[in-house]
């Protein structure tokens, strides 16, 4: 007698094992069973041997999703071809002899067949590559996107995370710190502001994004997400597009869901390149110290497509030309109206703006609107039923030296525009670092909501959110390590 096989032994003459990614084509449909139990009807994009996990899409009213799935959770669905199933025909007849009809399913013709409707799937792709996003793009942000939310952080800092992206063609190096929390004694007890950090090595960019969850919601922390889970997979402007359509078909209201939100493309000896909505404030900071733009430049700016810069406050307004060049009873009827009802005035701080407002002097001076109730109201942000985010490059081009801050108005509300110029010679003259400049600030802030309640108004108790990347010379160490790498 001839050897026993071992148990699972292969016969060399069976048929070589079906590759995995060929049991679900790609163009296929199948379904899939998320983690959390939900099932959808998916179609098969490709297969990824990195994970060695299928790629699908799907739609969901008018939001197209990409998901990496294992094997294991696909279905597959049989084609219409499949499913057909041919009945013999036995009614009818007329004469034994005679065969019976042809089904009509069976009866061939020369005519052509219109073209079969597109499936939900196929429509998705369409609208992803009208948009001028491909795949390989998708998939290069997936992998490159790091998204914050700081929880568990007791502080500013305790939420941190920091990166370095160093590039020798423009001999410098990134020095990025972000950092997040729900701020020290917030009354929601919970962080509705999110970062998102984009980091890619082949055109040297870096995109930083704050949101910032309106208060006013009870899913604004689920607004600020969808933002950032799009920003994963899209530029920023495509993104936030995708977010309002999804937060619309997820049923978030309109007026109260939703979330300021401003990103920003950093590459060395460019123009920032911002998309904002909202109260998310960026800085720009030269090596000295001074001012390259701040959140007032924009007024005097217009936008990539050439029309004037809105204002996003009402403060904002109040501080541009067209209420400059107001009548004065024009003037007055804005104090009594928007403005009075926006900052939740006194009389008597009307009284003083009217004042002001009859001298032809400003109406609000930068450091005012500090001392205010209702400070932080914006006029802009991405809802459901709201996405005008404003498209613009700064003036001024980023350099080896500058700082670039951007921070929710959970950390501007407590610090003045002149606080942060002296806060940001201080950290130059310390020799700081991103990271000992983030703790720096966060020291300061933490002390400042502490005191928020026996300040009148001076500070403020919210979420806190803040970006910090210093644009650095690159070492002579650093250069050899990138060229050996």
């Amino acid at each position: 007698m001839g050897k026993v096989p071992p148990p699972n032994a292969v016969s060399k003459f069976a048929p070589p094992p079906v590759p995995v990614e060929t049991k679900f084509p790609t163009g296929s449909k199948a379904k899939v069973a998320m983690e959390d139990g939900r099932e959808f009807e998916v179609e098969v994009t490709g297969y990824d041997e990195g994970t060695q996990k299928f790629v699908v899409m799907w739609r969901e009213g008018n939001v197209t999703h990409l998901e990496h799935v294992s094997i294991e959770q696909l279905t597959r669905i049989p084609t219409p071809e499949e499913n057909e199933k041919v009945v013999p025909f036995t009614r009818g007849r007329v004469a034994k002899n005679l065969p019976p009809p042809v089904p009509p399913s069976l009866i061939k013709t020369t005519a052509v067949p219109p073209p079969a409707p597109k499936s939900e799937a196929e429509l998705a792709m369409q609208e992803i590559l009208a948009m001028n996003t491909d795949y390989q793009e998708i998939e290069k942000r997936i992998q490159r996107t790091e998204i914050l939310d700081g929880a568990g952080a007791k502080s500013l800092y305790d939420g941190r995370k920091t990166y370095d992206v160093k590039n020798e063609k423009t001999n410098s190096v990134l020095n990025i710190t972000a950092a997040t929390y729900e701020g020290f004694g917030y009354s929601k007890g919970h962080n509705e502001d999110g970062i998102a950090i984009y980091i890619d090595p082949d055109d040297d960019t870096i995109t930083a994004a704050v949101g910032d969850g309106m208060g006013a919601g009870k899913n604004s922390k689920r607004a600020t997400k969808i933002i950032l889970e799009n920003l994963k997979k899209f530029p920023p402007l495509q993104a936030v597009k995708n977010a309002s359509k999804q937060m619309r078909s997820e049923g978030l209201d309109g007026k109260k869901d939703g979330a300021c939100f401003l990103s920003v493309d950093v590459k060395v000896n460019e123009p920032l390149k911002v998309v904002q909505a909202g109260d998310v404030d960026l800085f720009h900071f030269d090596y000295k110290g001074d001012y390259k733009f701040r959140p007032l430049d924009r007024l005097k700016m217009k936008d990539v497509n050439g029309q004037p810069m809105l204002a996003q406050s009402a403060f904002e307004f109040f501080m541009s030309d067209q209420y400059a060049n107001s009548s004065v009873e024009a003037k007055y009827k804005m104090i009594e109206g928007d403005l009075r009802a926006t900052l939740n005035l006194t009389d008597q701080q009307v009284t003083l703006m009217k004042t002001r407002a009859a001298n032809n002097e400003p109406l609000l001076y930068p450091e005012e609107p500090l001392y205010y109730t209702l400070r932080s109201r914006t006029g802009n942000a991405i809802t459901s039923a709201m996405c005008e985010p404003l498209h613009y490059k700064t003036e001024s081009e980023v350099r080896v030296g500058d700082i670039v801050i951007l921070m929710s108005d959970g950390v501007s509300t407590n610090f003045t525009e002149s606080e942060l110029k002296v806060f940001v010679v201080e950290i130059r003259k310390r020799g700081l670092t991103a990271e000992e400049a983030t703790k720096f600030l966060s020291d300061e802030l933490h002390e400042r909501m502490k005191k928020a309640d026996k300040t009148k108004n001076r500070f403020k108790r919210d979420n806190a959110s803040i970006v910090v990347i210093f644009v650095n010379e690159l070492a002579a160490q650093e250069k050899k390590q990138l060229r050996a790498v």
